[in-house]
């Protein structure tokens, strides 16, 4: 048995767009692994550095209709909670002067609200009422118009995938403009997360337990913050089998859960592999026989 450790860094990185996929080029012109040959991680540390919500998850964008006219909301690529999300939303509004201000309070009021419900498990858009004309101590600094009748804005949701984020089906909310202040709960399940788990696969893999043959191990990202590092190190080995042959290097590369590729955006990973490549014995050459034969009688010994 031959004990192989092999090293992976930036330095290996070869994707300069996604930062997911890794080379290992071998020294001296190759290596030959034999049949029955086992390879496993023994360590990863990977930032988390992809971002919730982006142009390539094609989850970027939403609209609103304020008093008959749709408003089109375009979220710059970055990590999202619900509530920073939402106070994005709020910044569109304000420049689009869709607000007043409460000279009580000190504060901008705005007609749309989308938060977290922890209770349900999912997400609220709350759409107020629009007034007919400015109220009581307030002012207008946005210059926005008033309706002739009061009415609720609308949400609406496309048929991208920022529906899937905060649990909302592609539609309108609510469907009509309303008389009277609208609130509504997910109607799927959120994933603000999209990336929920992170599947190491390799070249060198030959993954029988698996109708997608190349994964090498899987994990999860646990309490990992957004902007810290991922530190996966196994508890014990995970040996799979290798695929024998003659290899000039190996591939590591990252996908998520749903074999997505991960678009990264720090390439500072470490990445440990670890092949038990076994020795080879040629089953045509002879045995040696150094063992002397012992012959009994019943008074001497003759060897």
């Amino acid at each position: 048995m031959v004990l192989l450790t092999f090293t992976l860094n930036s330095n290996n990185c070869t994707d300069s767009i996604t930062y997911s996929r890794f080379r290992y080029t071998f020294s001296g012109g190759g290596i030959k692994l034999n049949k029955g040959a086992k390879i496993c991680v023994t360590q990863i540390i990977l930032p988390y550095s992809w971002y919730n919500i982006s142009v390539s998850n094609s989850n970027n964008s939403f609209s609103y209709k304020w008093i008959g006219t749709t408003y089109s909301v375009t979220i710059p690529s970055g990590y999202y909670s619900v509530d920073t999300l939402n106070l994005y939303l709020q910044q569109v509004m304000y420049s689009n002067g869709h607000y007043l201000y409460n000279t009580s309070t000190g504060n901008n009021v705005y007609y749309i609200n989308i938060q977290s419900n922890q209770t349900y498990y999912s997400n609220t858009i709350t759409c107020y009422l629009i007034p007919t004309s400015l109220p009581t101590n307030y002012t207008n600094p946005g210059g926005m118009s008033f309706p002739s009748s009061a009415q609720t804005p609308q949400v609406i949701i496309g048929s991208n995938s920022f529906g899937s984020l905060i649990g909302f089906t592609s539609g309108t909310y609510p469907s009509t403009a309303k008389t009277s202040s609208y609130n509504v709960n997910s109607n799927t399940i959120p994933n603000i997360t999209p990336v929920n788990g992170i599947v190491c696969r390799t070249s060198l893999v030959d993954n029988k337990s698996s109708y997608i043959t190349d994964i090498l191990d899987t994990f999860y990202i646990n309490d990992t913050t957004f902007g810290s590092n991922i530190n996966y190190q196994p508890s014990y080995r995970k040996w799979l089998s290798a695929v024998d042959g003659d290899y000039h290097h190996f591939d590591i590369y990252f996908s998520d859960q749903n074999y997505n590729v991960i678009v990264m955006n720090d390439n500072n990973t470490l990445i440990s592999i670890q092949i038990d490549n076994p020795d080879v014995i040629d089953k045509n050459l002879p045995i040696k026989n150094n063992i002397k034969k012992i012959n009994f009688d019943d008074d001497e010994e003759k060897i």
